[in-house]
């Protein structure tokens, strides 16, 4: 009996920790959906789109790269302190860290799957040093991915990812910090491709 106890507590550990860093797939509820629009009417006045220039060569307008990348670590600054949720994906509720990236690049019209296993495999693989304000930085070993966060900073003063943990939403340079450092696997570009 004692077995079967240490067994069922054994999987029951297993799953949270898979479903923490969103590894399961999404699973789109009505109270999800609910949420999402909840959410949406409050942060409706407060969202910060990109400003746009004009192109010289159309009539077109577009934003640049360097400035969508600004206003994605701006916009993701507001959400410090925000606690972490296992499969979390909203203010409200709380964020895990694909959760996160997921909730802050859509603002930017930029649609990562809410896995951070399948959010390494969007967009193009970057070395860490090549990373920019704006792109994912993914952590793990080379069995799973582990964990995602967004760049804040990448230049003299070290790498800084603003992202999800234990400690609910923080910026962490990662370099100096043994943790994150020996976690730390390669950087993937969502912004560059973005029309």
């Amino acid at each position: 009996m004692k077995k079967l106890f240490n067994y069922i507590l054994l999987l029951g550990i297993g799953m949270f920790i898979v479903h923490s860093c969103g590894v399961i797939n999404d699973i789109s509820t009505y109270k999800d959906r609910a949420e999402k629009k909840e959410t949406e009417e409050i942060y409706n006045d407060k969202r910060k789109k990109p400003e746009v220039v004009a192109d010289n060569k159309t009539s077109k307008k577009k934003t640049t790269k360097s400035q969508l990348r600004s206003d994605i670590v701006t916009y993701s600054e507001q959400f410090q302190g925000v606690k972490y949720t296992a499969a979390g994906r909203s203010p409200q509720t709380g964020f895990d860290c694909s959760g996160f990236t997921c909730y802050v690049m859509k603002e930017y019209d930029i649609y990562l799957s809410p896995s951070s296993s399948a959010q390494s495999q969007q967009g193009k693989k970057i070395k860490p040093k090549d990373a920019q304000p704006g792109d994912l930085i993914i952590f793990g070993n080379k069995e799973r991915i582990q964990h995602v966060g967004l760049v804040y900073s990448n230049d003299n003063n070290g790498l800084k990812v603003i992202h999800s943990t234990s400690r609910g939403v923080v910026i962490d340079e990662i370099y100096s910090s043994k943790y994150w450092n020996s976690r730390l696997l390669y950087g993937i570009d969502v912004v560059t491709d973005v029309q």
